[in-house]
């Protein structure tokens, strides 16, 4: 449930695969097979793209919510890098 949110979240954004490598300090082809499930997410990565998407870790975490929640208003199409802290 975790992917298919941070899939969803990313879509809705309008985000690409290389806005969140970019984001997350990887490679395009790495986040690929951390969305799709072919490489393993750890605490810290799943921390890492709960701030890059803007929403809480407990919502990618959490299985009550599958939904994405909606838009802080934000300039999604603007955001080349994320201070992330």
């Amino acid at each position: 449930m975790i992917l298919k949110k941070i899939k969803l979240l990313r879509i809705d954004r309008n985000l690409s695969h290389m806005d969140m490598a970019t984001n997350l300090c990887i490679c395009p082809k790495q986040y690929g097979r951390i969305e799709s499930g072919a490489s393993s997410l750890t605490w810290d990565r799943i921390v890492l793209i709960a701030k890059v998407l803007d929403v809480d870790v407990d919502y990618l975490t959490s299985s009550n919510n599958p939904l994405p929640p909606p838009f802080k208003s934000l300039d999604w199409t603007n955001r080349k890098r994320l201070a992330l802290e």
